[in-house]
């Protein structure tokens, strides 16, 4: 669990990461996060288009900019990702997501995929 923890600390900082990024590390981390999807109209993992409906509905925030033409995410969009598969396969609602995500910080998103505080936050 704590090389769990120092890995999102890690991811957490990361900045410039693509659309594609996010749907890598996504997909290589929920393992470890998540139970798996039972509901057969959500998807497992994550692609590309799941995250820009995410951004739509507000439960991923927007981009943190542009380059070349490409949107650029943070870390915190990974983790805020993370927890929304993670809540989605405990068949919450994205109502339901979307209010816990309301005006989550890092330490909150970082409690709840844990399960636990997950300390000092760099």
């Amino acid at each position: 669990m704590d090389r769990l923890r120092d890995e999102l600390l890690q991811l957490r900082t990361r900045e410039g990461l693509t659309i594609d990024d996010l749907v890598e590390e996504a997909e290589r981390l929920l393992p470890a996060v998540a139970e798996r999807q039972t509901r057969y109209k959500v998807t497992e993992r994550p692609d590309a288009r799941t995250i820009r409906y995410s951004v739509t509905r507000g439960l991923l925030p927007r981009a943190d900019g542009y380059e070349g033409g490409r949107a650029r995410y943070t870390g915190a969009h990974l983790l805020r990702l993370l927890l929304v598969k993670k809540l989605q396969a405990e068949h919450h609602t994205l109502a339901r997501i979307g209010a816990t995500l309301a005006g989550a910080d890092d330490r909150k998103v970082m409690t709840l995929l844990l399960g636990r505080d997950p300390g000092a936050l760099p």
